[in-house]
């Protein structure tokens, strides 16, 4: 990978629509909805502005690709709460961004929809750290539904393999527990799991470090069971299959348990590796982490389609 290249994690999810009852059962309503907000983004309207508190959402971008039945797309945020301040290095003077009402922080997410099916649809989604999540995104596209009188709701549900679903009713007494995380995901974890953020906030608020390791060791041997922890891990497996994009806040997650499977004889379980992804390498713009557009897409295509068609 060269310096302006980059890795970026797609997700995969399909769509369901709750249609107004007009459009229960008309075949590719939803596809309808789409093209109306086609020509939003073509006209620049700003009726297809979210604003929230701290940001804006809107999609930039929203093209059929007629002849393969996708669409393909860019969801901007723009940040206009806090800006950063810029360092000159060569003297060390510090100056900050200045900007009008108008202006904020960029970040782009850029995404592909395939509209084969009647009445659902399947979403690529990539994941930027600093851009809209999944939850947001069907947000957005419900509020715009709505507005057509098209879409009641838009409903997320992960494509993910069978095997982290398993875990339930195969991990029996935990022998170990281990996590590691950046400081930048501590409080992502804690909306999740108040007691897991915050005892990793007061580690890293101790040593002040950029990542937090924890490693939590039960003697299992002289216990009949162990449902604190277990029942923690269980809550994290329900999490990262309601919400695959969860599992980026961790660098690492593994459990060590009796494997019900095993005849209990202790087995790891990587909860990380589960996820239904694909990884691509995307060019960048130089000395910026902005994606080149013009290369994602193409990329991204191709990876729905070998793993999906």
């Amino acid at each position: 990978m060269t310096s302006n290249t980059t890795r970026r994690n797609l997700y995969f999810y399909e769509l369901e629509f709750n249609f107004y009852k007009k459009y229960e059962n008309v075949e590719h309503a939803y596809v309808n909805c789409f093209s109306h907000l086609n020509r939003l983004v073509g006209n620049k309207d700003r009726s297809r502005y979210v604003k929230k508190e701290n940001y804006t959402l809107f999609f930039g971008q929203l093209d059929f690709i007629s002849e393969r039945k996708l669409i393909k797309g860019k969801l901007f945020k723009v940040r206009n709460d806090v800006f950063p301040q810029i360092i000159n290095m060569s003297n060390e003077a510090i100056q900050d961004i200045v900007t009008d009402e108008e202006q904020g922080i960029l970040e782009t997410t850029h995404f592909l929809i395939d509209y084969r099916k009647k009445y659902k649809a399947q979403l690529t989604l990539e994941y930027n750290h600093y851009g809209a999540r999944i939850t947001e995104f069907a947000g957005y596209l419900s509020h715009l539904g709505r507005k057509t009188s098209i879409i009641k709701k838009v409903i997320v549900v992960p494509i993910v393999r069978d095997r982290l679903e398993s875990i339930t009713t195969r991990v029996n007494k935990v022998s170990s527990f281990s996590i590691c995380v950046h400081k930048d995901n501590i409080a992502r974890i804690q909306e999740q799991d108040e007691g897991l953020g915050i005892a990793l906030y007061h580690a890293q608020n101790y040593s002040q470090s950029d990542y937090v390791e924890m490693d939590l060791k039960i003697d299992y041997k002289i216990k009949n069971d162990t449902p604190t922890i277990r029942g923690k891990l269980l809550n994290w497996v329900r999490i990262f299959l309601q919400n695959p994009e969860q599992s980026e806040n961790f660098e690492k997650f593994r459990v060590e348990a009796e494997d019900e499977e095993n005849n209990n004889r202790l087995e790891e379980f990587d909860l990380l590796i589960d996820k239904e992804q694909s990884q691509i390498t995307v060019e960048k713009k130089e000395n910026s982490r902005v994606i080149v557009s013009n290369d994602f897409f193409p990329k991204i295509i191709s990876e729905y389609e070998r793993k999906f068609l």
